[in-house]
């Protein structure tokens, strides 16, 4: 979806991926000093790929907190992401803001090199097992079903997911709220300490789900319409009853999914009963969950969701 007022802007950005800002020398893979690497606290499941991400944003310009659960970028932003097989760079997602619309993101991918020297600009189809790995580039309609603006619904206003006050109120690397808040980055701080509520199990589950699922299962301009599953943690969560998560969860009949064995989304005390739990555990059907963007089960994740089921007993 490019909108009937927007060309396709992706022609805006560099074919080259040392054309983008991201490196000073890519082929000594020295990272350009302006650009910023973040770890946010939570991650998403990516088969096990490792990754990086940088952000650029730009020089005396502050990013638009009147809304902490959705921030706006100013124009110029810039967000990388870094995918590595075993040690070999297989591709670099880069996403960056050209114009004050909703829809005035442009999103594309680079693929590396075999000489690890240069990323090349993928057509909008994508591409599949990179460089002889099992990595696929996404389509760009798949990169907005995540972000935003696909037709279907699926994304956050915001449009930079991992980048945010819940996701950088507790990073331990790189950029973090505090340091935003220093650096008077953000134009109204936050009053209050921002935080997912709850003991460390509870906290390790609603992360999970926020950042694997939330950022399509939202009730957001962008969220999924046809579904009231909100898995999207809001800052003035107080306590884990309080979230979304919890409310829309818990305790509550599935809407649509009927397979074998689901009582409901999530029932307390008995994992293999909950619809959350049964379609994470999923690949190559329809039950598949999340349904893009992975061929591998999250054996890790699973394990934090089943503890969280069981622990409410």
């Amino acid at each position: 979806e490019y909108g009937t007022d927007i060309p396709k802007i992706e022609s805006a950005l560099p074919d080259l991926l040392s054309e983008t800002g991201l490196y000073s020398n890519i082929s000594t893979n020295d990272v350009h000093p302006a650009m910023r690497w973040f770890k946010p606290a939570y991650e998403l499941w990516s088969d096990g790929e490792s990754k990086n991400r940088w952000v650029y944003i730009p020089e005396c310009e502050q990013i638009d907190t009147s809304n902490m659960n959705d921030w706006s970028f100013p124009v110029g932003t810039r967000f990388f992401k870094e995918f590595s097989v075993d040690g070999t760079k297989v591709e670099t997602r880069y996403v960056q803001r050209l114009g004050p619309g909703k829809r005035e993101f442009a999103f594309v991918s680079y693929m590396w090199n075999e000489e690890q020297t240069e990323a090349y600009k993928v057509s909008a189809d994508g591409m599949t097992n990179v460089l002889g790995t099992e990595h696929d580039i996404p389509s760009r309609e798949q990169c907005v079903e995540c972000h935003g603006t696909a037709s279907k619904g699926g994304g956050r206003p915001s449009r930079g997911l991992g980048f945010s006050a819940i996701m950088l109120s507790e990073a331990v690397e790189g950029v973090s709220l505090e340091d935003l808040v220093v650096e008077e980055r953000l134009s109204i701080p936050p009053q209050d300490l921002i935080q997912i509520p709850g003991n460390a199990t509870t906290k390790d589950a609603l992360g999970y789900l926020h950042i694997n699922c939330g950022t399509c299962h939202n009730q957001s301009e962008d969220g999924l319409p046809q579904y009231t599953m909100n898995l999207w943690i809001d800052i003035d969560h107080a306590t884990e009853t309080d979230s979304n998560t919890w409310q829309t969860t818990v305790d509550v009949d599935t809407e649509v999914f009927k397979d074998q064995h689901i009582l409901g989304r999530i029932v307390p005390g008995d994992p293999d009963s909950s619809a959350l739990y049964y379609r994470m555990s999923h690949r190559d059907d329809i039950a598949q969950m999340p349904p893009i963007a992975t061929k591998a089960i999250d054996e890790e994740g699973r394990a934090i969701i089943a503890e969280w089921i069981e622990s409410l007993q």
